[in-house]
């Protein structure tokens, strides 16, 4: 996650418990203290939305994104209550460049990365997760 799939994360809504330590990711240095409280209250609320676990967001930290549909419809959650995926599934490219652009501080770096990393797959889960695994291999070259 630490990179790109972490782009989902930037986001907002209600507290759920959760003891999984959200301040590795370096993503974060770049929002202000409000944004980040908000961008990690999504997260938890997608996490007990969706059931992804502790143990998949740890091994997405490391960039081992989980091929797994309740981590992709986690990855989904973000993206709708964020904004970048609307209501019938489709990723919204200026929103999610916005949203990158915020959470990353380089356009430049985000125009790439999304110029290599930006298409539709079959279904929103399988957007998500295959760009996750290449927004994350391309941030992290």
């Amino acid at each position: 996650m630490n990179g790109f799939s972490v782009f989902f994360l930037l986001l907002l809504a209600a507290v759920v418990k959760s003891d999984f330590d959200f301040s590795n990711y370096k993503e974060f240095e770049n929002l202000a203290g409000d944004q980040r409280e908000k961008a990690i209250k999504l997260f938890k609320e997608c996490m007990a939305e969706t059931g992804a676990t502790h143990e998949m967001m740890e091994k997405s930290v490391e960039g081992d994104i989980p091929d797994d549909i309740v981590f992709k419809n986690h990855l989904v959650c973000i993206g709708k209550k964020s904004g970048f995926i609307d209501e019938n599934g489709m990723h919204i490219k200026e929103k999610l460049k916005e949203k990158l652009t915020l959470l990353l501080g380089n356009e430049e770096l985000v125009d790439k990365i999304l110029d290599k990393c930006f298409m539709e797959k079959g279904s929103p889960q399988d957007t998500a997760f295959e760009l996750a695994k290449c927004c994350h291999r391309e941030y992290h070259n």
